[in-house]
C-alpha cells in the first residue's frame, strides 16, 4: 500500500552522541532537558489524499457486529508507522521558523542531530524522546515551540537533585560534572536474558585500574 519505493527504515540518534551531548562539560547558563512527545506515532502527518483507501475491522463488544472504519493515519503496528513519524517530525524541525516550522538544521553525520542558529541549542531525537542542550532561556523556548506543535509530557530537566533516565541511561549531576549510569539498563538485561550475576566472577574487590582492552 505505500508503494514499491517506500522505505521503511527510520532512524535514531547514536549512542555516542548522547554521550557527548550529555556528558561535555556544561558552560555556565547551559541545561540539559529531555521531553517526550505523547502517543507519537499517532501524531504523525495523515496519508495524502492519493494514497490507496486503507480500512480498519474492529468487533463491536455491544452489538456483536462488526464495524468497517476508514484508516486516514498510521496507527502503533502499522509498518510504515515509525518512518512516517519520523518524516513528520523531522520535516518539522528544519521548517523555518518564518513558515511556523522549528527553524533547525539536520547534522549531516548523525540525522537526527539538530543545532538552531538563532537558540543555539543542539537537539537529538530517538523516536518520541527529545534531548536538548543550551541556555535555559533557550531551552525553554525550544520546548515551549515543539509542546505547541506536538501533544507532549512534561519537560525534565537533569540537575544535581533530578538524575535523567534517558534511552535506558542514567545521567545524574554533582558540583564537579555529569555522569552516566548503566545500572538500571543492565538490572533489566539479567533479568529479561536469565543472567546469573554471580556465575564466573573471580574479583572478590572491583577494578581499581583503567579499562585499556
Amino acid at each position: 500500500l505505500d508503494g514499491p519505493d517506500f522505505l521503511y527504515a527510520s532512524d535514531v540518534v547514536g549512542m555516542t552522541a548522547i554521550r557527548s551531548l550529555f556528558m561535555t562539560p556544561l558552560r555556565k547558563g547551559e541545561v540539559i532537558g529531555q521531553l517526550d512527545i505523547s502517543t507519537a506515532f499517532l501524531q504523525a502527518d495523515l496519508f495524502p489524499p492519493e494514497a490507496t483507501p486503507r480500512y480498519l475491522m474492529l468487533p463491536d463488544p455491544v452489538t456483536g457486529t462488526r464495524r468497517y472504519f476508514r484508516q486516514l493515519g498510521v496507527v502503533y503496528g502499522s509498518a510504515s508507522s515509525s518512518k512516517r513519524w519520523q518524516d513528520t517530525l523531522h520535516n518539522w524541525l528544519v521548517k523555518p521558523e518564518s513558515e511556523g516550522g522549528g527553524g533547525y538544521t539536520a547534522g549531516q553525520n548523525d540525522p537526527c542531530l539538530f543545532t538552531h542558529e538563532r537558540l543555539k541549542v543542539s537537539l537529538a531525537t530517538y523516536v518520541d524522546d527529545i534531548g536538548l542542550r543550551g541556555s535555559k532561556e533557550d531551552a525553554e523556548e525550544a520546548f515551549a515551540a515543539i509542546k505547541a506543535r506536538f501533544k507532549c509530557k512534561e519537560v525534565h530537566w537533569l540537575t544535581q537533585t533530578n538524575a535523567l533516565d534517558h534511552l535506558g541511561m542514567t545521567f545524574f549531576q554533582d558540583s564537579r560534572g555529569t555522569y552516566l549510569s548503566m545500572a538500571n539498563y543492565i538490572d533489566a538485561m539479567v533479568i529479561r536474558l536469565g543472567i546469573d550475576p554471580t556465575f564466573g566472577r573471580h574479583e572478590s574487590v572491583p577494578m581499581a585500574s583503567p579499562i585499556t582492552d
